[in-house]
């Protein structure tokens, strides 16, 4: 083909000369007397076309093989791979309609006997007891003797004698049976009580009330407690926090342990900067802060840290739905950021242990 090149190349240039024509085949001498001075020898032309062929192929036709090479050896590998997980979900398959098919019979075999159960009903599985609840909390009441909601006598562990506390059956918040601690329903106007008072406790457990720090100290220093949070908004809007940690540590402090909040609470965490701070009232100041007093500066009693306002406070003033935002008011800025709330309750209850297997 380059030869068929040159010889069109050459024939090409001849008949550019006007005196002589220089016509003749390649495979014979020009006619004699005959100078063709502007041919090139064909030799020449015949190396010229190798080195071209040759550059091209180490710049171009080499580079271009040697992918070409390795994209099928991948593709080999790829098909490979393939053919090996192919095999492997088609044992998966197999194993899983032998297993289908054995559950069948089995189903089948198990239709044909006769029944043992002449109770008319499910036996009792005896790996899955029932808690016979206790008088330890709500929630043990509950179990216990049914209890509805109302004043109750519970008698957590370390406790002497029974306490009585009102116990709300009915938040669907399972397992059923919360102590209430804190409720605020508007018809107190502020909760701005001195420490002692936020000691002992104070309200009507129907009504507003707090239950006081030491009691709160002894029912939260054994066991392990929960902690939730309903809020209400002037709207009638509702929310809540649920908290599978809470504590008020020992010392006269009253410092607050809270966490493991709960992600299906709708209300947000407004408790999460509280966690290892004491309580602070309008006389008493353990925030932690050297030149802020927040329990003055709030009217209130709560766990204040040293950067209040806190993102919530729910001993704070009631405000009614009428006025506007007051930062000295009931509030729980991750659920309201702007508003205060009209209703709100903390309850607390004992992680239930697993009851022991009956032999």
């Amino acid at each position: 083909m380059m030869r068929t090149l040159a010889a069109l190349l050459l024939l090409g240039v001849a008949t550019l000369v006007p005196a002589q024509k220089c016509v003749f085949k390649f495979e014979a001498l020009p006619p004699k007397d005959v100078k063709c001075t502007s041919l090139t020898d064909i030799a020449d032309i015949d190396k010229g076309l190798q080195d071209i062929t040759n550059k091209k192929m180490v710049t171009e036709i080499d580079p271009a093989m040697k992918k070409l090479d390795a994209a099928v050896k991948k593709r080999m590998q790829v098909e490979k791979k393939l053919a090996e997980m192919t095999g492997k979900v088609q044992k998966m398959l197999d194993d899983m309609a032998k297993l289908s098919k054995a559950a069948e019979e089995k189903k089948k075999e198990d239709a044909k006997k006769p029944s043992t159960n002449t109770g008319g009903g499910q036996k009792p599985d005896p790996s899955k007891p029932t808690d016979p609840g206790d008088d330890k909390d709500c929630a043990g009441l509950k179990l216990k003797d049914k209890k509805r909601t109302g004043m109750a006598k519970i008698k957590p562990a370390g406790l002497p004698q029974p306490i009585d506390v009102w116990c709300d059956m009915d938040s669907d918040q399972k397992p059923l049976g919360w102590a209430v601690i804190l409720r605020r329903g508007g018809n107190t106007p502020d909760f701005n009580k001195k420490f002692t008072e936020y000691e002992k406790g104070f309200g009507t457990p129907s009504q507003d009330f707090w239950m006081g720090l030491q009691t709160l100290q002894k029912i939260t220093a054994q066991d392990q407690w929960r902690l939730l949070v309903k809020l209400e908004d002037h709207d009638g809007g509702e929310a809540f926090a649920l908290y599978n940690k809470f504590k008020v540590q020992t010392g006269t402090d009253y410092k607050l342990t809270i966490g493991d909040f709960d992600a299906r609470s709708t209300a947000g965490d407004g408790l999460i900067d509280s966690n290892g701070i004491g309580f602070s009232t309008q006389d008493k100041d353990n925030d932690g802060s050297k030149t802020v007093e927040c329990g003055k500066q709030f009217e209130s009693g709560w766990w204040f840290n040293q950067f209040c306002p806190n993102p919530a406070n729910l001993n704070g003033i009631y405000v009614p739905k009428t006025g506007s935002f007051d930062f000295k008011g009931i509030f729980w800025r991750p659920w309201r950021p702007n508003k205060n709330i009209a209703k709100a309750a903390m309850m607390i209850q004992r992680k239930r242990s697993p009851p022991p297997a009956q032999g």
